[in-house]
């Protein structure tokens, strides 16, 4: 479906039911077993790591769904929903379009406004954004000095991979020069260079990161 390059593809799982058999089905024998068992032996190659928790099942998942589609260049997100801790469950997108991409991003963020992750059922206030969580300032900051510059679009697909859209981008760039770094823009296009531009395709400026 997505060798045709105009289809996005969701995927629904019962992550909580596929969690609670993942490491006993490759072990043991018994009814029902096959089509999961087949599932994951294609996914990891045969080779099943450990899980820590349901959420941990679902990041390797998509890990592994990223690696088994690499070669069409699809990009894969998920969106959780949990009603409490024994009942999780997953979507996962698929597609060849970043623009698509972007746009379930942007449709997680308004539905799960301080994570941007997925819906609970209960919901428990967090003292901490998802940047800090996640340690997204501190991932954007050595992507960006692991070279020279990277391009505004290297930039905005970094972002999108990490869950977050190019508003939160900007902000961690922006937090960079509030903490007294220097946050340089180099046009690559000839035209003036003022903005980050990510997400823009008709510009392409580098954007380096100095202490």
């Amino acid at each position: 479906m997505l060798e045709i390059g105009n289809t996005e593809v969701l995927l629904w799982l019962p992550i909580a039911q596929m969690y609670r058999f993942a490491g006993a089905v490759m072990e043991n024998q018994f009814p029902g077993a096959d089509p999961l068992r087949d599932f994951l032996k294609e996914l990891f190659v045969n080779t099943l790591p450990s899980f820590k928790s349901a959420y941990d099942f679902i990041e390797q998942l998509k890990d592994r769904f990223r690696a088994y589609l690499k070669d069409l260049n699809a990009y894969v997100d998920i969106f959780f929903l949990e009603r409490d801790a024994a009942n999780v469950y997953c979507l996962f997108f698929f597609t060849r379009n970043i623009k698509g991409y972007e746009k379930i991003i942007e449709t997680k963020w308004k539905i799960d406004k301080d994570h941007g992750k997925g819906f609970k059922l209960e919901k428990t206030q967090s003292f901490f954004s998802e940047i800090e969580l996640s340690g997204y300032e501190q991932k954007v900051q050595a992507f960006t000095e692991s070279s020279r510059y990277r391009t505004n679009d290297e930039l905005y697909s970094f972002g999108l991979e990490n869950g977050f859209l190019p508003k939160h981008t900007k902000s961690v760039l922006d937090s960079f020069v509030e903490k007294g770094l220097t946050v340089e823009i180099i046009s690559l296009d000839g035209k003036p260079a003022k903005n980050y531009y990510l997400g823009d395709r008709k510009r392409r400026v580098g954007i380096g990161l100095k202490s």
